[in-house]
């Protein structure tokens, strides 16, 4: 399984399970199979509930918000580096946790584990384009489960707020959470599979 996970103390530790189907390199599906939303707790309850529901570090890799290999998501904006960081709680229980790409600048002691895509006007972009795009037998190549656990991100998808970015569209307010798990696993996945669809405005960062 492919875990997705956006650190937040407020309003909520959010986080999604995938699986691959179909064929790679090109006729392949991001099938999310659960949400979690947890409303007053910390990345310990979001990794009790990945382990509960079957996802272990044993079968699951995490591709999560890039910034919380410098802080965790009760963090304190002026003083980032205090505390443990949101990835450190996953890999005390083995789990493998990477940023959704490499960074392209060197990595600074506390800031190893990858990055985030830089404008995230572009991955919003993909991520719509993997909504839309076909698959055989009237699928596309990201979904959602009609299974009730992965509810949330559906209607994550449907009622997510539209802002305006610098370069473009960008999601807003609560739903942007879940949203944003899948935007971590779609960024990566094409990462690895469609190199050129991944191109940045500038350089990559947390």
């Amino acid at each position: 399984y492919i875990l997705g996970a956006d650190f937040q103390a407020n309003p909520a530790m959010a986080g999604t399970a995938w699986k691959v189907l179909g064929e790679l390199p090109d006729k392949w599906i991001l099938w999310c199979v659960r949400a979690f939303w947890i409303e007053a707790g910390d990345e310990d309850d979001l990794a009790d509930d990945y382990e509960e529901a079957g996802f272990t570090a044993a079968n699951s890799l995490i591709i999560a918000d890039a910034s919380g290999n410098t802080q965790g998501a009760q963090r304190a904006y002026g003083a980032r580096k205090a505390g443990p960081t949101s990835f450190s709680y996953f890999k005390a229980r083995r789990y493998t946790i990477i940023g959704p790409q490499k960074r392209k600048t060197a990595a600074t002691d506390r800031n190893t584990e990858g990055a985030n895509p830089r404008p995230k006007e572009v991955a919003v972009a993909r991520v719509n384009g993997l909504l839309r795009e076909l698959r055989a037998g009237g699928l596309r190549a990201l979904m959602v489960s009609d299974n009730p656990e992965a509810k949330p991100m559906a209607v994550s998808f449907a009622k997510c707020k539209a802002t305006r970015g610098r370069y473009g569209i960008v999601p807003g307010g609560d739903h942007s959470h879940l949203t944003d798990t899948a935007l971590y696993i779609c960024w990566a996945t094409l990462t690895a599979l469609r190199p050129g669809e991944v191109r940045q405005i500038g350089r990559a960062h947390v």
